[in-house]
């Protein structure tokens, strides 16, 4: 690269949010405390990226660093360490710069990606782009990219919670094939019922399931679940898993039929604590698997022998 940044100390004035990608992806977010913690107690360790602006001298335009340079301005730190590029940088090692050391903090969104990715299809060709891609950590394909792209067409509260990440990639690309309004309705349930994980991506799954079997918006789907019946309307995990079961139950009626007189059986027999009792993947055979917790493999020893003699051995094919 001909022209690589020099380093400058600018005043806080001096540098300009030039761009809407960063009002974009930081309007909604509240000030970094833990940055701000660090920068108050440590400085700014990590410079910010700018460039020089072609209408004003003495004026910089930010390229990244967007939340150092709240934490400096709430501060007050009147001389902020820059990474400073020149009017003369060529486009492709503009935007290399950019995702470079956006990618150094490793803690770059999906969202951010994408905005970057759409802002540089307008000045980069198109194998310029893919190579931006592998960068920042992407296969260099189109598919990836247009993956990618897509996320912004996304409803406004899907994208703002892919961006503070609250819901995965993965669960992002599910539910950009729904209507905006189906998309806002599962946002706002997951944000309702703190649906994380496995919980998060069980949910998605059999909503989408349901709607794609009977051909109907997801709204029409949920409104069937009387939350009238829930036991405690205060109880938001409780709530949210009745939710989870409602579904299971429209997903798999017999399935869930069998869970419940499984659950039955074992509250029956009265099992101890440290008693863990589980049936086949899907009720597939009439086998169960009993384990049993012990403290640690020296009292599992102690009661190995007793074990032994009250548990049946295995059937062979020859005493089958």
């Amino acid at each position: 690269m001909k022209h690589s940044p020099s380093f400058q100390l600018l005043e806080p004035d001096k540098i300009h949010t030039h761009s809407d990608v960063f009002h974009l992806i930081h309007a909604s977010s509240a000030l970094d405390e833990t940055l701000l913690s660090s920068v108050e107690t440590f400085g700014i360790m990590h410079p910010l990226l700018v460039i020089e602006n072609e209408d004003s001298h003495r004026k910089f335009n930010l390229l990244s660093g967007f939340k150092r340079l709240q934490a400096a301005i709430k501060l007050k730190i009147l001389s902020i360490p820059c990474l400073v590029l020149s009017q003369q940088t060529k486009p492709f090692d503009l935007y290399q710069f950019i995702a470079l050391h956006k990618h150094m903090d490793n803690s770059v969104s999906p969202i951010e990606d994408a905005l970057l990715l759409k802002q540089a299809q307008e000045y980069l060709d198109d194998q310029e782009t893919l190579s931006l891609l592998e960068i920042i950590g992407y296969k260099p394909n189109k598919h990836q990219l247009n993956e990618l792209l897509s996320l912004l067409n996304l409803e406004k509260t899907a994208i703002n919670s892919i961006h503070n990440g609250k819901v995965p990639l993965k669960i992002g690309k599910k539910i950009n094939k729904l209507s905006q309004e189906d998309q806002h309705l599962l946002i706002g349930l997951i944000d309702k019922y703190h649906f994380g994980g496995s919980k998060q991506h069980n949910f998605v799954q059999k909503v989408i399931e349901l709607a794609k079997r009977r051909k109907c918006p997801i709204g029409e789907i949920l409104c069937k679940w009387d939350q009238q019946d829930v036991t405690d309307a205060k109880n938001i995990p409780q709530q949210g898993g009745q939710l989870l079961e409602f579904l299971q139950k429209q997903c798999s009626p017999e399935l869930f039929k069998a869970e419940k007189a499984f659950q039955l059986r074992i509250h029956q027999l009265h099992l101890p604590e440290h008693f863990h009792l589980q049936h086949s993947l899907s009720f597939e055979k009439d086998s169960c698997d009993l384990s049993i917790t012990f403290d640690n493999i020296d009292v599992l020893e102690a009661k190995l022998d007793a074990l032994k003699a009250v548990v049946p051995q295995k059937a062979t094919r020859e005493n089958a």
